[in-house]
């Protein structure tokens, strides 16, 4: 089955529409046809605790990025907060918000959101400046500690949860 941004869309959406709570609608045009790119990612999801909030607050993550035929191509991280995506051939780099997360659908409780970003800014040249949106799914693990971990003794601590995740590239 052939997947496109369009598709992938609905398929994020459908948990939501079927809930009873409303939804806001993206405000931003959905992404044409087929993906430019099809990444995987296998790395960590990166926490912190603020035991003034008591929760652990997600700091990043550091993953390198699969084609796929196995080949190392690029790497995700983080830069103040904010992800990116870099590939190896032409250095070439984007950095996203979230649009739209979408609970796990394969357990939520134990896998990161899948997630539609977009754009808010990239690198001048090169295959990543041409990419409007990021969409993650598949996502396995990657899910921060229960916030119960973190208190006033655990303050600072770092916590990096495996993960692994499909990202889709649009423009």
């Amino acid at each position: 089955m052939t997947l496109t941004i369009t598709k992938i869309l609905v398929l994020l959406a459908a948990p939501l529409l079927a809930s009873a709570a409303p939804w806001p609608r993206p405000k931003t045009a959905t992404p044409p046809s087929q993906p430019e790119l099809n990444l995987f990612a296998r790395g960590t999801q990166n926490y912190i605790c603020d035991a003034s909030q008591g929760k652990w607050l997600l700091t990043g993550a550091d993953a390198p990025l699969w084609d796929q035929h196995g080949n190392e191509v690029g790497r995700h991280f983080f830069v103040d907060a904010v992800p990116h995506w870099q590939l190896h051939s032409d250095s070439s780099f984007i950095a996203t918000k979230a649009v739209i997360p979408i609970p796990s659908p394969n357990g939520p409780t134990d896998n990161i959101p899948w997630l539609m970003t977009q754009k808010a800014w990239s690198s001048q040249s090169g295959k990543m400046s041409e990419i409007n949106f990021v969409a993650r799914t598949d996502t396995e693990g990657g899910v921060a500690p229960p916030n119960e971990w973190c208190h006033w003794e655990a303050d600072g601590k770092e916590y990096r949860k495996e993960y692994a995740a499909r990202y889709l590239f649009a423009k």
